[in-house]
């Protein structure tokens, strides 16, 4: 790889896995897309949530289930990624720098769906693995208070473990070309 190859690479892990620790130790300049950042301006946004939430309801109505609320809830957060994937998608394409990191939990292949739109890009996941007990540890000894700001300030420690039962590992079906996995030490 010649180091005027386009890349994308995008962060995979935990809350508190150390995503956001891993972009300081790369040596090339990057555009940072801060998943955090973008959840938080969606759900800063109410005429957008009432059009999500229209949405999610219409399509529970076409679901005959009876678990109406889970899947109208799940359905409203697959519409919220659907807008973040959407908002990401377009800094890339009017970004000109050559690597752009997406940090962001993206446990899910919808999260990480924003990948195929960019087939000039090498496209790396890098799943950093902690351990969930670690993630939990980090999460505990952390002061809410002081570190956390938008959607973080509403996680728990069930939130985290409900997240770590979610996680789907990034595959080379969804379009990347290289998966790295990184291990704390």
């Amino acid at each position: 790889m010649t180091s005027a190859t386009k890349r994308l690479i995008v962060l995979c892990g935990l809350p508190f896995s150390g995503k956001t620790s891993y972009t300081k130790t790369l040596s090339q300049p990057f555009l940072l897309i801060a998943r955090d950042a973008y959840l938080h301006d969606i759900n800063q946004d109410p005429v957008l949530l009432q059009r999500l939430r229209q949405e999610a309801s219409e399509l529970k109505a076409q679901l005959k289930s009876t678990l109406f609320a889970t899947q109208e809830e799940n359905a409203f957060n697959d519409l919220v990624t659907k807008e973040y994937v959407h908002r990401v998608e377009n800094v890339i394409f009017s970004s000109s720098d050559d690597v752009v990191v997406v940090d962001g939990t993206h446990l899910q292949r919808l999260s990480r769906s924003f990948i195929r739109a960019f087939p000039d890009r090498e496209k790396v996941a890098v799943v950093i693995d902690t351990p969930l007990e670690e993630c939990v540890r980090r999460f505990r000894n952390t002061n809410s208070a002081d570190q956390f700001s938008g959607l973080r300030s509403s996680l728990t420690e069930q939130k985290l473990r409900d997240l770590a039962r979610i996680f789907e590992r990034p595959t080379e079906d969804e379009g990347f070309d290289q998966i790295l996995t990184i291990s704390p030490s």
